[in-house]
């Protein structure tokens, strides 16, 4: 509730169903503060994890991608944008697995009914070192 936002009356009359404008995006955070990195994640960080799994220390390298985003619209111009962040990394050392989420938003200049649908692809990367191409996520269309 700390970063929740105030719901109250201003908010029920003139933003609902939006967030509350002074929402803090800390909300989302569920890892302990001593967890949480200190600056956003942006792909290439070297995640080191130790007595997390029966396996001991676990190290991997981060995939930085970049995605080419279209927004197309019924009867308008499709809107083409790039900008996506990650938003979550959930670790799961058990499986030696981690997931990935990415968010990315664009204010919609029409009706929303005018909005049909997204199309995501990622970009295909170049002049990467050989140790990030190994790692097998630069792959994509030419």
């Amino acid at each position: 509730a700390k970063y929740a936002g105030n719901y109250g009356e201003e908010w029920e009359k003139t933003r609902n169903p939006l967030l509350p404008r002074d929402f803090n995006r800390l909300y989302y955070q569920c890892a302990p503060e001593d967890q949480q990195t200190k600056t956003r994640l942006t792909g290439y960080e070297d995640v080191r994890l130790g007595a997390l799994s029966a396996d001991g220390f676990m190290q991997f390298l981060l995939p930085r991608l970049t995605f080419d985003i279209t927004t197309h619209f019924k009867n308008k111009p499709d809107i083409k944008h790039e900008e996506a962040s990650i938003h979550t990394l959930r670790l799961r050392p058990d499986d030696r697995q981690f997931i990935i989420t990415w968010v990315s938003a664009l204010p919609v200049p029409y009706d929303e009914e005018k909005l049909s649908t997204s199309t995501i692809r990622i970009r295909r990367r170049t002049g990467v070192s050989a140790a990030v191409s190994r790692t097998g996520v630069w792959t994509g269309p030419e």
